[in-house]
This record gives C-alpha cells, structure tokens and sequence, in this order.
C-alpha cells in the first residue's frame, strides 16, 4: 500500500523551495492565453524561460508520399538565416518534434533565433526508424524505383538527382535556396545524417547535429570516404557503444580537418520544478507535486525520495503501474486533460486531420500510447540521461551553426576543429 501520502515537513520544504519559480510563471500567466497563443496561432514566445507548449505545424507531403512538418519564423523578424532540418527517431514521426516537451523546446529556440524548422518523416511508419534506402524520400531520380530499396552507394554518380524535397519546400515557402542548411538527428535519425552521401549529395547541410547516435547503423568501413560536414555530438554515457562510435567520428573527422565538438548528458533530478516547467500542459505545479508525492512515496526504487534521482530507466514496468494508479487524479480517466478537450482529436500523432487540419494535441502517440504520459516518460527518461533527446548543449549546439554556417545565423564561418568540453 506504500507510506503516508503526507511528506515529511522537510521534503514539504524542498517541493516548495525549488518550485516557488515555476508557481509564480504558471500562475503570472492565464492558462488559456497560452494555450492560445502556442497552439493554435503558433504566436512565438521568445522568452525561453517560460514553459513551452505543444506547438501547430503546416503540413505537406513529399515528392515521395511522406509527410513534411514546419514552421517558420515570426513575420515580424527580418528573413530567416537558414533552416534547420530534423530527423526523428525510432518510434517517432516527424510531428513530434512539434510537440514532445524536449523538442518542442528546442523548435522554439530555432524560431527565435531566426531559422526556419521542417521535420521529416521516415518511411517506416510501423516502427519509425531510418534506413540508408530513406534517402529516397528526399530526391526525384528518373531512373530510381521507389518501390524497390536497393540504391547502389558506389554508382551514385550515375543517379539523375532532381530537386531535393527540402529544396522544393523552400521553394514553396519562398525561401532563398542559398539559406545555410544545418542537420538535427536523433538516434537512427542521426546515423542518417551523419552519412556524407545522405548530409552532402542529398541534404546539401553545412552542419550537423547528432543526438544520441544509434550505432547500429554505422558502417566504418566506409567512414573515411564517407564523412558527414562539421557535426557537433550530444549523447549519454548510459547509452553504452554510444560513446565508443562518437570517439571514432571524433578521430576520423579531427584527422579530416573537419570541424568537431562533443558534450555528453548526465542524470539530474525528476523534481517538481522539472515538471512544472517541461509539461505545463499537465496541470502546473498541484499536478506535479500530486505526481512526485506519489512517486517518493510509493515507488523509492524507481525515485529516490531525498534526491529525486531517477533510479531506473524508463522501460522500467513499474514507471507504467504508477501512472496507472495516479493518472485519473491527474488527468482525467480517459488519459487526456479534461480542460484541453477543445484540441484534442482521438487520432496519432500526425496521421489523422479533422476539417483539414492536424490534429493539435493527439490522444494517442506514434505508438498508440496516451500521449500526456508519453511526454512525462520522456521527462523521465531525460533524467535517467539513456537514450532519450534532449535540450541540454541547445545554446552550444546553435553556436556551432553559427560558426560552420557560411555566415548564417548572424555569424561568420568558422571551419576550427573544436574540442571536447
């Protein structure tokens, strides 16, 4: 049955000490303003200390049949610098960078420092992963079956690339085709970028991010002639190889003379304050602090109850059986916010439209879960720092844009290798 519900007088402290900040921008700010403003007019806030909600992005499909998500800058701010580009991961879409707490935040960032955002969508769409063969997805070559993945990686030259889809994007949203391009991937998403055929020849990207590189799909047998431009890694030590394979990009690309930085993400705590700030949408600081009191309270082998530190990851069964337990206090018992009814469409993420628009906030994820709660897992597989994206090293990540970008972003191009930091 688990200990009192009452937390003892100095964790009551604690809870209210490192949330008094949260409490005062929640409550300084009505909810259905920001409800408003960041779903359904994509009003961008550029006060990056404030919570960001799930955000509402245009549409369009491929060449290819495959979905494209995107927003651009604030009219208001002068013409965009430069477009970032992003893959998901596994057991993703290309939606949910829009929407997820880590990425909706860095989409935000990008905005607000005058890049247009466009996500795309792998091919995959039962397990969401990349491929070598998704490159398909992003160029029209006359002589290429799209049924049939079979590219020849040594006779590419032969290939009659057409316009890319990210360039017949820009086009469509009227943005000079010369913009700096930069990279963002995540996982399988990152393997494929860090390709140079799929990063050169098809994305055409002066740098690139990777996140959490899943090395599966790395071929070092092919590195030296296939090295991606100036790349920039985030990863967590838990991931295990991940590691490893980062230091072999690192060495090849420092003896490449192409430019390279490295951060790595550790553990932090899953505290009240986390919440508040990363999933407004669950209710503010009562609904945080219901969430976190039944977790220390209950469950101290999956949160510690004097540090917050999250003690198991996020596949852990017991995460699931505690939310079980408390989610109908917290949200409602069909799993959605009752006070959100009004954007809520009973679809996945990205898949289905109601009177021609994108669902805004989806009941169900890419894999058929109860989206709110896949939003708290992610939270808690951030703080666990195993696989999961993150927003951490974004300042230092859009810096290195700046510094390989040809002068896009409002910087000058820097081709330095960069150290570990």
């Amino acid at each position: 049955m688990g200990r009192s519900m009452t937390l003892p007088p100095v964790k009551q402290l604690l809870l209210l000490w490192i949330t008094i900040p949260c409490i005062y921008k929640i409550n300084a700010t009505n909810t259905d303003s920001l409800l408003s403003s960041s779903i359904k007019n994509n009003e961008q806030d550029c006060n990056l200390n404030t919570p960001t909600w799930p955000l509402h992005p245009q549409k369009l499909t491929t060449p290819a049949g495959y979905p494209l998500y995107y927003l651009l800058p604030p009219k208001t701010k002068t013409p965009p610098q430069g477009v970032l580009i992003y893959l998901h991961g596994c057991y993703h879409s290309g939606h949910d960078f829009f929407l997820m707490p880590e990425e909706r935040i860095i989409v935000q960032h990008a905005l607000c420092s005058n890049l247009a955002v466009v996500s795309l969508e792998s091919s995959d769409q039962n397990w969401g992963c990349w491929r070598e063969a998704d490159a398909a997805l992003f160029w029209d070559a006359d002589d290429y079956d799209n049924n049939q993945y079979n590219i020849d990686y040594d006779d590419y030259d032969n290939y009659h690339f057409g316009d890319d889809a990210i360039t017949k994007w820009m086009e469509y949203v009227d943005l000079p085709k010369n913009l700096p391009r930069y990279g963002m991937g995540v996982s399988s998403g990152a393997s494929i970028l860090l390709s140079g055929f799929m990063s050169g020849d098809i994305l055409k990207l002066d740098a690139v991010a990777s996140y959490i590189i899943y090395p599966g799909q790395v071929d070092y047998n092919n590195m030296e002639e296939d090295l991606p431009p100036p790349t920039i890694f985030v990863h967590m030590p838990k991931d295990g190889a991940t590691a490893d394979h980062v230091a072999n990009y690192r060495r090849k690309m420092v003896q490449n003379e192409i430019g390279v930085k490295e951060f790595m993400v550790h553990s932090k705590p899953f505290d009240v304050a986390r919440c508040v700030s990363k999933i407004p949408e669950l209710g503010g600081e009562e609904k945080c602090l219901k969430l976190i009191t039944h977790l220390i309270d209950n469950y101290a082998h999956l949160l510690d109850p004097d540090t917050f530190e999250v003690k198991v990851g996020h596949e852990d069964k017991g995460w699931l059986k505690a939310w079980n337990e408390i989610k109908t206090e917290l949200v409602g018992a069909n799993g959605s916010i009752d006070s959100f009814k009004d954007v809520y469409y009973t679809s996945k993420m990205g898949r289905e439209e109601k009177d021609g628009q994108l669902a805004l906030i989806p009941e169900l994820t890419f894999k058929s879960t109860p989206w709110i709660w896949a939003c708290v897992l992610e939270e808690i597989g951030v703080c666990y720092a195993r696989h999961k994206m993150t927003v951490e090293y974004i300042d230092e990540v859009f810096q290195f844009f700046r510094e390989h970008g040809g002068g896009g972003m409002d910087g000058e191009k820097d081709t330095s290798i960069g150290g570990e930091l």
